[in-house]
């Protein structure tokens, strides 16, 4: 439905103040947007929980919402890693490596009493503290801290 309202001047600047305040450039949304809110105050059995614009089309709805799904998966997923990015950095010694793909993986050295350390990497999902007491350090851990004052440095430095 198609109505004309007439307005002054001033109401014309205050429209336009609006415009640029809000970032609403569409002067009808605006309008819309207005009556909408004074009529929510004397009538708040009729609102509705509504985001967003009331001219937003079902393409800008659907892209919003896409969007918020998006967020929240990774809220989601970044609430699980958490205790598992911990578990790397602070058990293992290890560090937070993303690969071209977008996975990632924890990177930690294999402490080896006799012989070269070896640089290993397992997905970060898989990281658990099984790993600390049985991949970590080889043969056992004692072994490594008594040969190895270092490394027992290392970590006595991770645990505070």
């Amino acid at each position: 439905m198609k109505k004309t309202i007439n307005y002054s001047e001033i109401h014309h600047k205050m429209l336009e103040d609006l415009k640029q305040r809000t970032g609403i450039l569409n002067a009808n949304a605006l309008i819309l947007n207005a009556i909408v809110d004074y009529h929510s105050g004397y009538f708040p059995a009729y609102v509705k929980n509504t985001q967003g614009l009331p001219n937003e089309t079902p393409l800008e709805k659907a892209e919003r919402k896409a969007n918020e799904k998006k967020l929240l998966k990774e809220a989601e997923e970044k609430a699980k890693l958490a205790p598992k990015i911990e578990m790397c950095e602070k058990l293992l010694g290890g560090t937070i490596e993303i690969n071209e793909n977008g996975y990632k993986f924890c990177k930690f050295t294999q402490y080896r009493a006799f012989g070269d350390d070896q640089s290993c990497s397992i997905p970060l999902l898989q990281v658990a503290p099984i790993i600390a007491e049985t991949s970590l350090f080889i043969p056992d851990k004692q072994t490594i801290f008594s040969k190895r004052k270092e490394i027992k440095k290392l970590f006595e430095k991770l645990n505070e």
